[in-house]
Order: structure tokens, then C-alpha cells, then sequence
């Protein structure tokens, strides 16, 4: 991805899936005629990435059960960067929410936390920032890591690339009931780490002549 000066972020996202998700995925798409496909790639990205033009998208490894799916996204977002007096925020995790409803905090829990499935889910994103901008602030790295799941992430610049990567896994689908702190204590690490900002400078203005 790329950002503007302006706070535009604009550029190209790759989706690439296997296994049950894939399955899950390719069963709806293919049921549909080509406007319900079109539709559902729209809703699909857009429910992702909320306030984002989708300006194309596409497919690769759909009808092949024996390859990934891979989905392309071409997108723009005005004003994703956000001035604060003379400095820029910029969250760097662009897209996917993860998180679960774990229910009231204090209240007991009779029932056992279930999760839909196991996961392992890797994110990378790259986002070239304008000439002249450096971190005055990056998130702090997140690590959650439980024996039913994990999280970590890391957000660095090299040059003018901003770089945030993060994997989260579920390794187990079920934890007692009397352990669900330790699942509300994982996605407050995951919750925190989502709303994280990079606070960027960007360069003085030139003087007025």
C-alpha cells in the first residue's frame, strides 16, 4: 500500500486461503450466478475493510479444489491517515478483526468457551510512506501466547516502508469454563493491538517565500 500526503492509502491486497476456509468460501461463491459473485466479493471485501473504494477484484484457484484460493483486491481509502496538530496517525493494521464474544466480565460462566475451528491466520502489511515522514511513535509489539492460542505482533520502519506483521492461532477449540479469564485476557492483547496507532512526522513545511 502506499500513502498520500493527503492521508490516502491506496494499493493492492492479496488474499491467499486453504483448507476449510477455502472450501467454506468457493461453496458460496460458485453457488452464485455472476452478478451474486460480483456482489458477494464487494460485501466480502467491504465488511473487511470498512470506509475503502473497492476498485477491482478477482480470483485465481477458485474451481480448483487442489489448489489455494487466492483473492486480489485493488483499493483505495481517503483520509485513512489522520492529522493530530503536526503529526500524523496511522493505524497499521489495515484490515481483519479478530476477536470473540467472551460474555460479561465478573459474571460466572457455566458453559465452556468454544471456538469455530482451529486457525492459523499471518498478516503482512507494507505501507510506503511520503517523502520526509518518520516514526515519532510505533505501537508497542503485542504477545498473547496461551495453550489454546497465540498472537504477536511487530510493526517496524525501514526507510520510508511502514511493516506490521502478526500471526494468531487457535490450537485448541475448547477451554473450561473456569479458565475463560484467560480468554478475555488474550483478546484484550488482540483488541489493543487493532486499535494501535503509529504516530508519524511528517516533514516541515516549506517556509512562505
Amino acid at each position: 500500500m502506499t500513502l498520500s500526503p493527503e492521508g490516502t492509502l491506496a494499493g493492492n491486497i492479496q488474499e491467499i486461503y486453504w483448507g476449510e476456509p477455502a472450501a467454506a468460501w468457493r461453496a458460496t461463491y460458485l453457488a452464485g450466478d455472476d452478478i451474486e459473485r460480483s456482489r458477494y466479493l464487494d460485501q466480502k471485501f467491504c465488511g473487511a475493510f470498512p470506509g475503502a473504494v473497492l476498485e477491482s477484484a478477482s480470483g485465481e484457484g477458485i474451481e480448483d479444489l487442489n489448489s489455494n484460493l487466492v483473492l486480489r483486491f485493488r483499493v483505495k481509502a481517503d483520509s485513512y491517515a489522520q492529522k493530530a496538530g503536526g503529526l500524523v496517525l496511522l493505524r497499521p493494521r489495515i484490515m481483519g478483526w479478530k476477536g470473540e464474544l467472551v460474555g460479561e466480565e465478573g459474571k460466572e460462566r457455566k458453559l465452556p468457551f468454544v471456538f469455530d475451528m482451529t486457525k492459523l491466520h499471518t498478516d503482512i502489511f507494507e505501507i510506503t510512506l511520503p517523502d520526509g515522514y518518520s516514526a515519532e511513535e510505533l505501537p508497542t509489539p503485542a504477545d498473547a501466547a496461551f495453550d489454546f492460542g497465540e498472537y504477536h505482533s511487530r510493526a517496524v520502519i525501514e526507510g520510508k516502508l511502514l511493516r506490521y506483521t502478526r500471526n494468531y492461532s487457535i490450537k485448541k477449540l475448547v477451554v473450561p469454563a473456569e479458565r475463560i479469564g484467560d480468554v478475555r485476557k488474550f483478546f484484550a492483547v488482540v483488541a489493543a493491538d487493532q486499535r494501535a496507532y503509529a504516530v508519524l512526522k511528517p516533514p516541515p513545511s516549506p517556509a512562505s517565500p
